[in-house]
C-alpha cells in the first residue's frame, strides 16, 4: 500500500580510504573526559575527514552551474539556450555508512524531463572531491553508474544501478579514482553521434564526456586533472597548490609502500603517479 519513486539514476558509490587505521587512533575515550591534542588531531583525520568529505562534495554538485563556462551555452539558439537553462535542475541525494557514501541523483526533473545535467554535476563533483582528497592526503576510491532504481523512502536508493555502483567500486577501481561505468559512456556517446541538431541534450552529453577519459588499464575514469576540468577549477585560488600537493601524496605514497615491500599498494600508488604527473603542467602554468 505504499508508493515508491522508480525511475533511472546516477549512483556515486564512493570509500573513503585508509580509515580503519586512522580509527585506532582512538580505541579508547580521554580519560575523566578530558579534551587531549592527541585525541582531537584523531578525531579531525577520521569522524572529521567524513564531514568534511560530504560537504564538499555536495557544494561542488550544488555551485558548478552558478561558474559555468557561459561560451559553450552561447552555440545554441534561443530556445535551447531556455530549454537548457531550465533542464539544469537537479537535487543531490546521499546516504551513508561508516565511511563509504552514496550520492544518486535522479535523471529526470520535475517536469519528467530527461537531462545529462545532473551526471555533469556528479562528474565535476567527484573531479573536486578526488583532487581534494589527495591534496588532503584522504584518498577515496568510487565509481559512477547509471541504471534503473527505486527511492524507497529519502535519501534511500536500492536496485540494479546501486548493484552496478557498487560492484565497479569493489572489483574495478582497485586505486584512488572513480571509475564511470562504460554503459553510461556508451550511452552518452550514442545521444552525441545520433542528435546533429546540437540540442541540449547532445550539449550536456558533450560536457559529460569532457570529464571522463580512459585510464592505461582501459577503465572509463572520471578525468579531474584534465584540460576541461582545469577550465572550469582555476578560477580557485589554491588550485595550483593542490595540485602540486595531490601530485606529491601520491609519489610519497607510491615510494613508501614500496620501502615497506607492498608491492600491491605501490603498484596502486604508482597508477595514480602514472594518470597525475604528465597532466598536472597544464593546471600550473
Amino acid at each position: 500500500r505504499k508508493e515508491f519513486t522508480i525511475g533511472y539514476h546516477v549512483v556515486c558509490f564512493i570509500d573513503i580510504l585508509g580509515q580503519q587505521e586512522r580509527l585506532a587512533g582512538w580505541n579508547d575515550l580521554p580519560a575523566n573526559g578530558e579534551i587531549t591534542a592527541e585525541f582531537l588531531r584523531a578525531l579531525k583525520k577520521t569522524a572529521g575527514s567524513i564531514v568534511a568529505f560530504e560537504n564538499h562534495f555536495r557544494d561542488f554538485f550544488e555551485v558548478y552551474w552558478k561558474g559555468e563556462p557561459s561560451g559553450p551555452v552561447e552555440l545554441l539558439d534561443e530556445e535551447a539556450r531556455s530549454q537548457y537553462r531550465e533542464l539544469k535542475e537537479a537535487q543531490l541525494f546521499a546516504q551513508q555508512f561508516g565511511d563509504t557514501f552514496i550520492f544518486y541523483t535522479p535523471i529526470a526533473n520535475s517536469a519528467k524531463e530527461i537531462t545529462f545535467s545532473p551526471v555533469v554535476q556528479m562528474l565535476v563533483a567527484c573531479c573536486r572531491a578526488m583532487l581534494l582528497s589527495l591534496a588532503g592526503k584522504t584518498p577515496v576510491r568510487g565509481a559512477i553508474a547509471f541504471g534503473p532504481g527505486v527511492e524507497m523512502r529519502e535519501n534511500s536508493i536500492y536496485g540494479p544501478v546501486l548493484a552496478d555502483a557498487y560492484r565497479l567500486e569493489s572489483r574495478r577501481a582497485a586505486f584512488p579514482r572513480v571509475v564511470v561505468a562504460k554503459k553510461l559512456v556508451d550511452l552518452l556517446d550514442d545521444v552525441i553521434q545520433s542528435d546533429k541538431r546540437r540540442s541540449t541534450l547532445s550539449y550536456s552529453a558533450k560536457l559529460c564526456r569532457s570529464l571522463i577519459c580512459q585510464d592505461s588499464d582501459g577503465e572509463f575514469v572520471v578525468d579531474y586533472l584534465g584540460k576541461f576540468t582545469s577550465s572550469v577549477f582555476r578560477r580557485h585560488d589554491a588550485i595550483k597548490k593542490e595540485v602540486r600537493l595531490a601530485s606529491r601524496f601520491a609519489l610519497d605514497e607510491a615510494k613508501r609502500f614500496d620501502a615497506l615491500g607492498d608491492k600491491k599498494l605501490a603498484d596502486r600508488y604508482w597508477k595514480v603517479v602514472e594518470y597525475v604527473q604528465p597532466r598536472m603542467w597544464h593546471w600550473l602554468k
